[in-house]
């Protein structure tokens, strides 16, 4: 039996917060399904040099990578409906959030050693590839993606204020 690693982003939707591209710049794509997704990953996976993922619509966030050993092999789950809700809802914004996931195997044995707690920093490192990805491939808008990781709660794997400075470049 593998055993395998589960890395996953923790966007969670708070029913407070609205979302102000939905609202001022009609930023949203109504034809995201499981069809769309395929094409986005395998473009990540390309990206990153990685093997295509074994791709699932079955989470309890908005997306969840589990590798395994080795980081050879790869499962990326998501959840439409639940990217909806956090404000993950235009193409880019899901193009980025699978980056984010995908970074995850990317660096599976890298170790950083710079905070005490090794998650904030495997955070920070996923979201700064996030942020690489766009630049390198500049039709990728991360308006939304910056705007939903601000929106979320800081927890022990991440710190929403510091991933959002690290993403804008205020810490690189």
């Amino acid at each position: 039996m593998k055993r395998w690693n589960k890395h996953c982003c923790g966007l969670v939707h708070t029913a407070a917060c609205a979302n102000i591209f939905d609202a001022l710049f009609f930023d949203k794509d109504n034809d995201i399904d499981g069809r769309f997704v395929q094409e986005p990953i395998k473009q990540v996976a390309a990206f990153f040099g990685l093997p295509m993922p074994v791709v699932k619509e079955r989470a309890e966030i908005v997306a969840e990578v589990m590798t395994s050993e080795s980081a050879e092999e790869c499962e990326l789950y998501y959840n439409l409906q639940v990217m909806e809700k956090a404000g993950v809802n235009n193409k880019d914004a899901v193009k980025l959030a699978f980056i984010h996931e995908m970074a995850h195997q990317f660096l599976y044995r890298t170790h950083f050693l710079m905070f005490e707690n090794e998650l904030w920093i495997q955070e920070l490192a996923a979201d700064l590839l996030v942020g690489a990805f766009s630049v390198l491939n500049s039709d990728v808008a991360t308006g939304k993606y910056k705007y939903v990781i601000s929106t979320q709660k800081a927890t022990l794997k991440c710190l929403p204020e510091v991933r959002q400075k690290t993403f804008w470049g205020h810490y690189v």
